[in-house]
């Protein structure tokens, strides 16, 4: 989840790269991963049945794999569908490109192949999908910017092999379902949210979105603009944006039913009302197309958009909410502005003081914290300098406006109200996180 964390001054510390999975501190990689057990259907259905949590399956096949025969016979593309299984799809000539969207390597999971013939890989050598497969997930080659330090592998549980007798199994399981052959790129509304491996960070997951979803309903006449600062690769921005937009179109549903069964209005006005934004001061137009076809491929790119800006200062980010403010006069605006794992002291003591913020606008920040006021950061990574100290944030955002002031203060003072507060820890090395939201009064 998210990104390592930044220094005081100067501009945000880089984040891993898009194409990496972010676990500072993992081990040195001694020796390969052993290969995964090819197993059947029936045998994968029966090892992962007493599992506490979802079967989690990686198609890895083409996204429009269909044989001769199949299209001769107008035949659509089979995948697998039950209750507790979370199926993505993730083609593998895209697994390198698009390595943002596989699960934590701490996650378990089991990949399905293509049962086709041997391909070209690297330098010319002939290699079947399964060799494909496992040499990217399992075989990491590629060095981290600490050259102690190698990637490690996926934890890929077991394979299986996309041939008849996987679907005469899924047939035999009741699991076989007909999926989109991929040749249609418009993601259909009702669709979403659309399945996926990855998980947004937890203080996005489980302390921000719910708070969403209710200022929505008290607030259903405003505009909500979301700005993920530093989004890196953008998960959390397009989480955000795939559950209140599927939320949205739910609600409308039951409504327009209610009110007018005959109404057949779009999901598209939802872009009159919400607005996510991935931010970023890496963002070069390669970069900014990954996140964007991103957003297009999850189907709310038309709810989206990605900004390069540095956001080594507050100033460069009050213009940009000030330009956006001015594009709707019709309807108040609410901003909501989060980070995860970034953080820069002068750039949230700006935020925190700045008086043309308006009533009602949103922080929320996960980041590394010392758990109990007076105790040290005993972790090797992030640096102890861009650490939180466990009270620093509420009392920065409980600071009265009129602070210092020979009148005197009161907690009416306060320009912001606190919302949410605690420790947690974060899913990959149990390292001590603040999940922490605030809003403007």
């Amino acid at each position: 989840e998210g990104a390592s964390g930044a220094g005081r001054a100067g501009p945000p510390p880089k984040r891993l790269k898009m194409t990496e999975e972010q676990h500072p501190t993992s081990p040195p990689l001694s020796s390969p991963a052993p290969l995964p057990e090819v197993i059947s259907l029936l045998s994968w259905w029966s090892a992962t049945s007493s599992l506490d949590q979802r079967r989690l399956l990686l198609d890895l096949r083409p996204s429009s794999e269909l044989t001769k025969q199949q299209q001769q016979q107008h035949q659509q593309r089979r995948s697998l569908s039950h209750p507790s299984l979370t199926i993505a799809s993730l083609p593998l000539d895209q697994v390198k490109a698009r390595s943002f969207e596989l699960p934590a390597r701490h996650v378990q999971f089991s990949i399905l192949v293509s049962a086709d013939d041997d391909d070209v890989g690297k330098n010319g050598v002939v290699m079947s999908s399964i060799q494909r497969a496992t040499q990217f997930l399992l075989y990491p080659d590629r060095v981290a910017s600490n050259k102690n330090r190698k990637f490690r592998p996926w934890k890929v549980q077991f394979i299986l092999v996309a041939n008849d007798v996987l679907w005469k199994e899924a047939n035999e399981l009741n699991i076989l379902h007909p999926a989109a052959t991929g040749t249609n790129k418009v993601v259909s509304p009702s669709k979403l949210p659309l399945p996926r491996l990855w998980e947004a960070d937890g203080m996005v997951r489980n302390v921000l979105l719910p708070l969403l979803h209710t200022h929505r309903q008290s607030n259903n006449n405003d505009r909500m603009c979301i700005w993920d600062m530093a989004s890196g690769a953008g998960r959390d921005a397009v989480f955000l944006a795939e559950e209140l937009l599927s939320s949205a179109i739910r609600t409308f549903a039951t409504t327009a039913k209610d009110d007018n069964p005959n109404d057949t209005s779009s999901s598209t006005s939802t872009s009159r009302w919400l607005h996510v934004a991935a931010i970023d001061q890496r963002y070069n137009a390669r970069q900014s197309k990954i996140v964007q076809d991103f957003f297009e491929r999850r189907g709310v790119g038309h709810i989206s958009s990605v900004v390069k800006a540095n956001l080594s200062k507050w100033d460069i980010m009050r213009d940009i909410l000030s330009a956006e403010d001015r594009k709707d006069s019709e309807r108040s605006v609410t901003n909501v502005l989060y980070c995860v794992r970034f953080f820069i002291r002068s750039f949230v003591q700006s935020m925190a003081k700045c008086s043309t913020l308006g009533g009602g606008t949103i922080f929320a920040i996960s980041h590394f914290c010392i758990a109990k006021q007076g105790d040290s950061w005993t972790w090797d990574h992030p640096n102890p300098d861009t650490v939180l100290e466990r009270n620093e944030l509420r009392d920065l955002f409980t600071c009265p406006i009129n602070a210092g002031s020979s009148t005197g203060t009161s907690s009416t003072d306060e320009a912001w109200e606190v919302l949410h507060d605690e420790i947690a820890l974060d899913s990959d090395h149990g390292r001590t996180m603040i999940h922490f939201v605030a809003r403007k009064r």
